[in-house]
C-alpha cells in the first residue's frame, strides 16, 4: 500500500461521506478527512459525528455552506493544512472558497492533488472557450482525476485533460446498507401499512428544485392515470418548489394518486425503496444521481431521463429500465405504462439493477483513491484493469 498521508476534503459530511471515509480508513488508517461546513441548504442531513473511527476535522461545524466567505474560510483552511501536512490532497473542484485555498496551498507547497469530479457536458449549458480554459486550470492544479463515469470522463478529456490520468467510479453509496435494509422491510410488510404506503407505486427521490423536473413527471403521471393505469406515485424530498408542486398536483386533480412524504432520513429511506416497484429520475440536469445507486441496490427497475449522468453505467434500456428524453412527458408516460402493465419482468429488471450497481461499491471507491494516491506519489501505474486493482 502506498505510503504518505492523504487528506480528503468535502464541503459537508453526510451519511454517504461518513461511510466512504470509514472504508477508506480501513485501507489507509493515516488518512485525514476535512469538512468545511457543518451543513448545506440543499441537504438537511442528520449526521451522527460521535465516536468516528477516523480523524475528521470540522472547520465550521455550526455554519452552513452558504454562510461561508473567502475571508472567513481561507485563513482557517491554510492554517489547518499547515498543521496536517498532507502528502496528497483530494477535493471536489475549485468553486467552493475552501477548495480555492486548497488549490493555492497545494500548488505553492508542491503537494499533488486529486480532482474528485462528476460533472459532464450536457448537465449544464457550456461555452466552448470557457471549458478549454477550465481544462487548463484543472491540468495546472490537479495531478490526476477521479470521475463518476463515462460522461464525466469524456467531458474532462474534451477539455484537454490527459486521458491516462483519469480513473472512473467516484460516485458510490453503501450498497449493503440499502440492500440489507430493503430485504428487512420487504419481509415485514407491516411497515408499509404503518407508513400509509400503497401496494404498488412509482418512487421519485429528489429535492424540489427546477432541475429535478417534477413538472414533467406529474404531467406524465396525469397521462398515465388518464389511460386507466392505477399505480400510485410517491415523492420524497424538500426544497423551494414544494408548494408549487403541491399546487400542480391539485391542478392536475392527482390528490388521490400522489403522496408527498417530505425529507426522509438515511436510515429510513430504504423502506421506501423496498416497497416501490420502480424508481423514476426525470431530471433536466443531473451530474449522476446517487438515488439511482440506492434504488438499484434495493433491486428496483429504473426510469431515467437522458440527462442523468449515470445512464451508461446503471440503466440498460429494456434490460433493467428505460431512458427517456428529458422534458418529454409523453415518452415518460409510455415507459411508466410499460413498467406497470405486466409486459416486462420486474424481478429480472431489479436483479439486473443490483448487478450493475455492484461495480460501484465503497471498497472500489477506496481502492481507486489509493491507486490515485500512489500515482501522485510515483508509486503506482495507471488503471489497466480497474476491477482488479493493485494498491502499492
Amino acid at each position: 500500500m502506498s505510503q504518505g498521508k492523504l487528506l480528503v476534503v468535502f464541503v459537508t459530511f453526510g451519511p454517504r461521506h461518513l461511510t466512504k471515509a470509514a472504508v477508506l480508513h480501513k485501507y489507509a488508517p493515516d488518512t485525514v478527512f476535512l469538512e468545511l461546513a457543518g451543513s448545506a441548504g440543499k441537504y438537511p442531513w442528520e449526521t451522527d459525528m460521535e465516536n468516528l473511527p477516523f480523524q475528521l476535522i470540522r472547520l465550521f461545524p455550526s455554519r452552513r455552506q452558504e454562510e461561508l466567505s473567502r475571508i472567513s474560510v481561507f485563513p482557517k483552511v491554510l492554517k489547518t493544512l499547515n498543521h496536517i501536512k498532507p502528502d496528497v490532497v483530494m477535493y471536489h473542484g475549485l468553486l467552493a472558497p475552501g477548495f480555492q485555498a486548497l488549490a493555492l496551498w497545494s500548488k505553492f507547497k508542491n503537494i499533488p492533488a486529486i480532482l474528485h469530479f462528476d460533472s459532464w457536458s450536457e448537465n449544464k449549458t457550456r461555452i466552448s472557450w470557457q471549458q478549454q480554459l477550465k481544462g487548463k486550470i484543472y491540468k495546472f492544479f490537479f495531478n490526476c482525476a477521479f470521475v463518476a463515469g463515462k460522461y464525466s470522463k469524456d467531458y474532462l478529456i474534451s477539455m484537454g485533460y490527459p486521458k491516462d490520468k483519469i480513473a472512473s467510479g467516484c460516485n458510490v453509496v453503501d450498497n449493503n446498507h440499502f440492500r440489507i435494509k430493503s430485504l428487512f422491510y420487504k419481509n415485514n410488510y407491516k411497515y408499509c401499512e404503518k407508513e400509509g404506503l400503497p401496494e404498488k407505486y412509482f418512487l421519485m427521490v429528489a429535492r424540489y428544485s427546477p432541475e429535478k423536473d417534477h413538472h414533467t413527471l406529474l404531467k406524465a403521471y396525469k397521462r398515465y392515470v388518464s389511460s386507466g393505469c392505477d399505480w400510485k406515485l410517491v415523492l420524497i424530498g424538500e426544497g423551494p418548489l414544494r408548494e408549487d408542486i403541491k399546487n400542480l398536483i391539485k391542478t392536475l386533480e392527482l390528490d388521490d394518486h400522489v403522496i408527498q412524504k417530505g425529507w426522509i432520513s438515511y436510515e429510513k429511506i430504504p423502506m421506501y425503496y423496498s416497497f416501490a416497484k420502480c424508481l423514476i429520475i426525470p431530471s433536466l440536469s443531473e451530474t449522476w444521481s446517487l438515488a439511482a445507486n440506492e434504488g438499484a441496490a434495493c433491486g428496483l427497475p429504473l426510469i431515467l431521463s437522458n440527462k442523468c449522468g449515470c445512464v451508461p453505467e446503471l440503466c440498460i434500456p429494456g434490460v433493467n429500465g428505460f431512458v427517456f428524453k428529458a422534458g418529454d412527458p409523453d415518452e415518460l408516460a409510455k415507459y411508466m405504462q410499460k413498467i406497470s402493465d405486466g409486459s416486462v419482468d420486474l424481478l429480472a429488471f431489479g436483479e439486473k439493477s443490483k448487478e450493475l450497481v455492484s461495480a460501484f461499491t465503497l471498497e472500489s471507491w477506496a481502492l481507486k483513491v489509493l491507486e490515485l494516491k500512489g500515482l501522485c506519489l510515483g508509486k503506482a501505474r495507471m488503471f489497466s484493469n480497474p476491477m482488479n486493482m493493485k494498491v502499492f
